[in-house]
């Protein structure tokens, strides 16, 4: 197993990938982000988005995720809330910034690690494995998104942690 060089936030505890869905109110299809969680010196971690080199620091990994998805939300917002053409134009600087590259490299050795433990890191298993639920939630959502001024949601639909050496 090769040992996954640190980056700016700290030790690569985690990776995952965060899906924005497409509503009424933001009709967008975004490609999926890509997520590291790193254990700061301080203890805390943080969930950095690679695409869009955003952070948010939580005292557990699950806070830093929860946080980072509002974070990307209200990125988007913002992005999309100037025009469309700016937003994707932002977009494509962002996903193609060459200052990605070690957290790339970071969460590319880190997914095959875990695919040396055995792990999958296949999105489409994991999204299989939730369909159950979300059809369940789908009611739940047409609702919600029916009866407020939801713009759009966003949801962790893949985290992973390696198993303790």
């Amino acid at each position: 197993m090769k040992e996954i060089e640190n980056i700016a936030s700290g030790k690569v505890v985690g990776i995952g990938k965060l899906k924005v869905f497409a509503t009424a109110e933001f009709p967008y299809e975004i490609p999926t982000f890509s997520f590291l969680v790193s254990r700061a010196e301080s203890g805390m971690f943080v969930a950095t988005c690679i695409q869009l080199m955003l952070d948010s620091e939580g005292e557990t990994p699950n806070h830093a995720c929860d946080g980072l998805k509002n974070i990307v939300l209200h990125h988007l917002d913002i992005l999309f809330g100037k025009g469309g053409n700016f937003a994707w134009d932002a977009l494509h600087e962002s996903f193609n910034d060459d200052f990605a590259a070690p957290y790339w490299k970071a969460y590319r050795d880190f997914q095959l690690n875990l695919s040396e433990q055995g792990i999958s890191t296949d999105t489409k298993t994991v999204l299989y494995n939730h369909i159950s639920e979300l059809e369940r939630q789908i009611n739940d959502l047409r609702s919600m998104i029916d009866n407020s001024n939801v713009r759009f949601s966003a949801k962790i639909v893949d985290y992973q942690e390696r198993a303790a050496a």
